[in-house]
């Protein structure tokens, strides 16, 4: 099943559409970043692509259901998991019990294995955890719940450094052909090292969208201390340069620097081809 979204057109109100006439696709498998600044509607699209918001045109689609129909056809293969939270006052085991059903591929097992590895209490009520204890509960239903489509929104906000350690494990445990994950994030050390694709939202809200493989098989990012001639892109930071250029047939593939990358395409230094919306 692809997770699509079709010539969808969506305001808040009598504003101007966020979104206009916006298409997408999320690659089954995949773990894709989802990425740009605030305002550019990253939190509407994954609201949209789970049924919460309804577009007033166009169709988002999960197989031959459509989402914003809130089938459990749809619905029980896409999850998720929000920047703020409202969870129920009833233990983490409760909470799997109540909520597990929804979704046929539910792991109760792994969900309890989850709340350990996330030091999570399962005997306490979630009301009277602190909002980072409430997330990885949370996150640990979200992937113990074997959805097709995982859609997480600022995932690591709450969260202590090693909680965001486990996290990053059980996103790299759970990336596979059955199960495709989109991440929005403003933390970009967050999943430099975790997708292998990169969706950007400029503040037209239109999509660039490139794979991590073709981004390093067609650039090279460096730092010197004086600009290459043959710079695409380059910011100067503490008397380094650090830069982006067309990488030369043969050349040793370098590291990967997310937020530079991120910044040429929002500036469209980098834009060798138009916009899509290709995810």
């Amino acid at each position: 099943m692809i997770l699509k979204v079709d010539s969808v057109t969506f305001r808040y109100g009598l504003k101007k559409p966020l979104f206009a006439g916006f298409s997408a696709e999320l690659k089954p498998g995949s773990v894709t970043a989802l990425l740009g600044l605030n305002g550019t509607g990253k939190t509407t699209l994954l609201k949209l692509c789970c049924g919460l918001l309804v577009p007033s045109k166009g169709k988002i689609s999960l197989g031959d259901a459509h989402i914003s129909s809130r089938h459990k056809e749809a619905l029980e293969h896409i999850f998720f998991v929000p920047d703020t939270l409202e969870l129920p006052a009833v233990t983490a085991t409760a909470f799997g019990k109540l909520n597990g059903p929804f979704y046929s591929n539910f792991d109760y097992a792994y969900y309890e294995q989850l709340l350990g590895r996330f030091s999570v209490p399962s005997d306490k009520k979630l009301t009277g955890l602190s909002f980072g204890q409430q997330k990885k509960a949370h996150l640990a239903f979200a992937f113990a719940a074997g959805t097709n489509y995982l859609l997480l929104d600022e995932p690591t906000n709450g969260l202590d450094p090693n909680s965001m350690a486990v996290l990053k494990q059980i996103i790299a445990e759970s990336a596979g052909n059955n199960r495709s994950l989109l991440i929005s994030t403003h933390h970009l050390g967050d999943v430099e090292n975790l997708c292998d694709d990169f969706v950007i939202l400029n503040e037209q809200h239109k999509a660039f969208h490139d794979s991590l493989e073709h981004i390093l098989d067609n650039y090279h990012f460096g730092m010197t201390a004086a600009l290459p001639n043959d710079t695409l892109y380059h910011e100067e930071t503490f008397g380094n340069v650090f830069y982006i250029r067309r990488r030369n047939p043969g050349e040793q593939v370098s590291q990967f620097n997310l937020q530079l990358y991120m910044n040429a395409v929002l500036t469209k230094s980098l834009i060798h081809e138009k916009y899509t919306a290709a995810v």
